[in-house]
């Protein structure tokens, strides 16, 4: 090339070529064999208009930017070839004393139409505020190089001129209109109404987030969104884009997670094997594996990630050294949404198979829908990144957090009379979640019921294949008087019953 470098060209790269060999990277740079010089007497001056596209991605593979592919990467105008190699000819007739040769050749095999926009003259007034009569609107565009091909009452037909490829929608003509109409003609407006609606600023919340998450001794990483295609093999349908700048950024990331990991992978490399960490930040994918067509195809969503790995407590002269665990992080989370006042609301589900991330699962959910899920990051996982100790993740829907109906917390005067405890064990399918056992207890029970919680979990081969052991613990009590233990055996004997019919529960010590 005319830099005096030799390059390696990617497949489809379009070039100008002469009956031997090529002369020019077309739209980017000019070859050395066919450089000007000193000795120089026949000049053949080409004039092109070249796909933006192609010219963008030749200049991205090559990496070489330079005053050609800076105009034709943005659009130059293909009606104004001749135009501009004949000005040329000129020029050089004029200022060098050439002389211009006879004719010239003109290929234009696939002639771009101008592109036609449909134009509502009302939409002047709702975007502008105010109203420009449609003549005036019809000479402003004239002036410009614009042709209105079809006139209605509310309605007209624009063809762009060819050198304005920065036109594409309506809302560039309204622009136009009000440049050229005057932003000094714009009336000024001494009264308006505006009817004010409660709503809820996601940046405000954000913050908000952040803070509880440092109080809890956690730190913010910021990722980049765009990931290359390992990173998003454990998330829904990836997003590819365009013209990617590398490889490393071809995708837009479907998860939090495959970021975090790479980040305590690094640290851990670094010797900073304890960390507590969380990000907010936005994941993208397809609903379907088709290709993108409209907005409608895709899923943008705001996400929060905690993460943990590395010890708890460290080795002192009064106590011993702890790896974090499933429990830290479930407190963790916990705090997180006592802070914000969802510890209330929110239900457990427990869950011992895993997904595609997750040896094992928590999940929190408010009224059936799901505010987020964690666990304990699958091995297989944690070897891709080279990670060798236990990291344990759980992923918020921001959204789903902020949108949740809150519940105050109010007092309760503690009961003046006594309690009654009871408990039971029920050996069933694993595959039946506490969350539902409890959920049954509730439902079932009379309103004197006021505690219900897990309180043992047992398997061994003595149950059985696919079986566990779930111990409860059960807790009854009254505000306005002391219970009889008869009333409270009938509800207890009738929720034994219930549990056995309904899940195929044996009760164990029978």
């Amino acid at each position: 090339t005319l830099d005096s470098k030799q390059r390696k060209l990617q497949p489809g790269t379009l070039m100008i070529c002469d009956a031997e060999k090529p002369v020019a990277i077309a739209g980017v740079m000019g070859g050395e064999n066919s450089e000007i010089n000193s000795k120089t007497k026949n000049l053949l001056i080409e004039s092109a208009y070249f796909n933006p596209t192609s010219i963008r991605r030749t200049s991205r593979a090559l990496g070489l930017s330079t005053d050609a592919s800076y105009r034709f990467e943005r659009g130059t105008d293909p009606s104004n070839t001749l135009y501009a190699a004949q000005k040329a000819a000129h020029l050089i007739s004029e200022l060098g004393f050439g002389k211009i040769a006879n004719g010239h050749i003109d290929v234009y095999p696939n002639k771009i139409s101008p592109r036609i926009i449909d134009f509502r003259i009302n939409s002047v007034e709702r975007i502008l505020g105010y109203k420009v009569a449609s003549d005036r609107i019809i000479k402003i565009l004239s002036s410009l190089g614009f042709e209105v091909n079809e006139k209605l009452e509310d309605y007209l037909k624009v063809a762009v001129p060819s050198f304005r490829p920065d036109i594409e929608r309506e809302i560039d003509i309204i622009e136009e209109i009000a440049r050229i109409h005057g932003y000094d003609n714009i009336p000024t407006i001494s009264k308006i109404s505006v009817t004010l609606q409660k709503r809820v600023d996601e940046t405000e919340f954000e913050d908000r987030v952040r803070n509880i998450a440092n109080s809890l001794g956690f730190y913010e990483m910021i990722n980049n969104p765009l990931v290359n295609l390992k990173m998003t093999s454990w998330g829904q349908h990836p997003i590819r884009i365009l013209n990617p700048q590398n490889m490393d950024m071809e995708y837009l990331r479907n998860s939090l997670l495959p970021s975090a990991l790479s980040v305590i992978a690094r640290n851990i490399n670094s010797s900073e094997k304890d960390l507590r960490l969380f990000e907010i930040g936005k994941i993208f994918y397809k609903t379907t594996q088709n290709q993108l067509t409209s907005f409608s195809d895709f899923i943008e969503s705001q996400k929060l990630l905690f993460i943990i790995t590395g010890n708890v407590n460290l080795k002192e002269w009064y106590s011993n050294e702890r790896f974090c665990d499933f429990f830290d992080l479930k407190g963790d989370i916990n705090s997180f949404l006592s802070q914000i006042s969802l510890d209330y609301s929110a239900n457990d589900s427990y869950y011992h198979e895993g997904n595609n991330l997750f040896e094992y699962r928590l999940t929190k959910s408010i009224d059936n829908k799901v505010l987020g899920e964690g666990g304990k990051v699958k091995k297989e996982v944690l070897q891709e990144f080279g990670i060798e100790q236990d990291v344990f993740a759980f992923e918020f829907d921001v959204s789903s957090l902020i949108n949740v109906e809150k519940k105050s917390k109010r007092f309760t005067e503690p009961s003046k009379f006594p309690k009654i405890r009871r408990d039971f064990a029920f050996v069933l399918d694993k595959n039946i979640t506490v969350d539902r056992i409890i959920n049954h207890i509730k439902n079932k029970s009379s309103n004197l019921l006021t505690s219900v919680k897990l309180f043992d979990v047992y398997e061994g081969e003595a149950f059985g294949s696919g079986k566990r052991s779930l111990a409860f613990a059960l807790e009854y009590s009254s505000t306005e008087r002391t219970l009889k233990e008869i009333e409270v055996e009938q509800d207890f004997t009738s929720l034994i019953k219930s549990i056995s019919e309904t899940f195929n529960a044996v009760l164990r010590g029978i």
